[in-house]
């Protein structure tokens, strides 16, 4: 299969020739719907192109999948098989006012951050005598993705540039036929010399090896850079509990216990107070057992006690204001933790978390046996006897530091249950009850329309989503999430809730995650699907008292969102332009 290679800018066209929201984008082309805490966070982009001279907006989110951008974003398609080590193929780019983005694909896999010869000239200041000279332009930065950096010319010198001088972010952080890059618009990475004076820029992107691919297979490309005066501004999360009933859990590595270092103590207060947790999944915690850890919440969260602490593998400690009944290492020398508590007070029945610390970096070999063991554990767990016989749709929860930093196969088999070593764990199970995916929920920061998780300016290695919650959408329904990242957070918002800007790099290097769920409610009896005048009907028995019903849609093997809820017993929608391979389920809320 071929893929491309995008750069975030628009291909202007007329906004009367794209689906009217992200939605329809996401039905028309077939691709995931994820359960994202919006869809609207957003940058708006603007591409000058030979030949093209209106704007359009797109919305989209930085956070390593295509599913926002429509086929009007391609700005370039380069020729397949012109490459040898890789092969370039299409490109896109996007402005938002605060960054300017660039998504690119590839034919093959690859990781973007080491083992490569891929280097990025941008041309910033229009001046083909400045700078680096290549292929007709003078580039005022190259990036050498491999290496992880980069060279800035200003004024006749030149600088070595690492991530943190451009705020530079690269998703996703495993392997991938695609990647999105972000730039910091007002980045000044000498100080007094911004990284974009003009308002447009010329970019090659080029494999070094000989023989290697080059993007345009010919001179530049030319993107004019949007300063997101069109679009509204971006929502701001709000940290506030839903009303009504739900479970909120907080997923967060301490950096080397980071929750007991006397000098962080006071962020660490202030985010657990703001955050007001029902579960804490907490990695890194070394040198401290159970009770240790339960007496440290205590002091920190003392209104929302008792707490109750499981500490039983090499530095992962669940902490749960809730019972817990069960409790369990995965797989045996690994940092799985598997706990069954007693949430029905809030949920109605119990919850399975496990709470996850897999391998860091080179070991791929390591963080495949620990995702396998994963969905071993969990079919055992959906099967009667063995370790652990839940009831059929019990809700369940992987949360935590996956370090998904090498191959994509790990995400693959966590969230589909394709096991890689069936020699040992035994053929591939789908993980979810109704024989799918786990969904992935992918939050993003409170202010900021980026999805990382983890953050260190004094490392090479780039921004990346390595914390991740994944859970049983046949069970349980995601009410809200964010990534607290304090410092994009604006003033009144950390007077609000009582938050510093450098509280949440402070305490750690992974930053605090947190995510609201409620028991799925109900499903109605007899949905039948039928076609009527040109629409997709829905009708289903009512439900005695109920106040209303939520109508959910899937792709299948996706989550499922809600799409309506309907006071009476039908819906119709629409039918797609080709078979959207959707399925649909009914609940009923009393």
């Amino acid at each position: 299969m071929h893929y491309c290679v995008k750069l975030l800018i628009l291909s202007a066209r007329s906004a009367s020739s794209r689906p009217a929201t992200v939605a329809s984008w996401r039905s028309a082309l077939r691709l995931p719907v994820r359960d994202l805490p919006l869809l609207c966070t957003l940058f708006p982009i603007l591409l000058a192109f030979p030949g093209n001279s209106e704007a359009a907006d797109l919305r989209v989110l930085h956070d390593g999948f295509q599913d926002e951008w429509p086929p009007e974003a391609e700005i370039y398609e380069d020729p397949l098989g012109d490459g040898l080590e890789v092969d370039f193929g299409s490109l896109s780019a996007a402005s938002d006012g605060g960054s300017h983005y660039l998504l690119f694909e590839l034919e093959e896999e690859l990781l973007l951050q080491q083992d490569n010869l891929l280097r990025l000239y941008l041309d910033t200041d229009l001046d083909a005598g400045t700078g680096q000279s290549y292929g007709g332009i003078g580039a005022d930065l190259t990036w050498d993705f491999g290496d992880r950096d980069g060279t800035f010319h200003y004024d006749g010198s030149q600088t070595t540039v690492y991530h943190s001088d451009l705020d530079m972010r690269e998703l996703p952080t495993h392997s991938s036929d695609f990647f999105e890059l972000a730039f910091a618009a007002g980045v000044e990475p000498v100080n007094g010399h911004p990284l974009f004076p003009e308002g447009s820029m010329r970019l090659i992107l080029r494999d070094r090896n000989g023989g290697g691919d080059r993007l345009p297979d010919d001179g530049s490309l030319l993107v004019e850079l949007s300063d997101g005066s069109s679009l509204a501004p971006l929502d701001t999360l709000s940290l506030a509990r839903p009303a009504g009933t739900a479970l909120r859990l907080l997923s967060w590595n301490t950096e080397f216990g980071g929750l007991f270092d006397p000098a962080a103590e006071g962020a660490y207060e202030r985010i657990l107070q703001a955050a007001q947790p029902d579960l804490i999944a907490f990695q890194e915690l070394w040198d401290y057992d159970a009770q240790e850890v339960e007496d440290r919440v205590t002091e920190l969260l003392p209104e929302l006690g008792p707490w109750h602490a499981v500490r039983i593998d090499g530095g992962n400690a669940t902490v749960s204001r809730y019972p817990v009944t069960q409790s369990m290492v995965v797989a045996a020398g690994y940092r799985e933790t598997a706990t069954v508590i007693d949430t029905a007070p809030v949920l109605g029945v119990p919850l399975l978390l496990i709470n996850c610390h897999l391998r860091c970096c080179g070991a791929d070999e390591e963080r495949q046996w620990e995702a396998d063991a994963l969905v071993d554990f969990l079919r055992d767990a959906r099967e009667p006897g063995g370790r652990l016989t839940l009831d059929p749709l019990t809700p369940m929860i992987l949360c935590g530091d996956f370090n998904l930093v090498g191959l994509r196969q790990q995400l693959v088999t966590i969230q589909t249950g394709e096991i890689v070593n069936q020699g040992v764990f035994g053929p591939s199970s789908p993980p979810d009850w109704d024989g799918g995916d786990l969904a992935d929920l992918v939050p993003r920061q409170i202010a900021a329309p980026s999805c990382y998780t983890w953050h260190d300016d004094w490392s090479s290695y780039l921004p990346g989503r390595l914390d991740f919650v994944f859970y049983t959408d046949s069970a349980v329904e995601m009410l809200g999430s964010g990534v607290v990242w304090t410092p994009e957070l604006p003033a009144w918002y950390l007077a609000e809730w009582g938050l510093q800007a450098d509280d949440a790099p402070d305490a750690a290097d992974h930053i605090p995650l947190y995510a609201d769920f409620r028991l799925l409610a109900p499903r109605v009896e007899n949905l039948e699907i039928g076609v009527e005048g040109g629409n997709m009907l829905l009708e289903w028995d009512s439900s005695p008292g109920a106040l209303y019903y939520t109508v959910y849609g899937a792709d299948f093997g996706g989550a499922w969102t809600p799409l309506a809820q309907p006071a009476d017993t039908s819906w119709t929608t629409p039918l797609p332009p080709a078979p959207a391979g959707k399925q649909y389920r009914v609940t009923a809320t009393y």
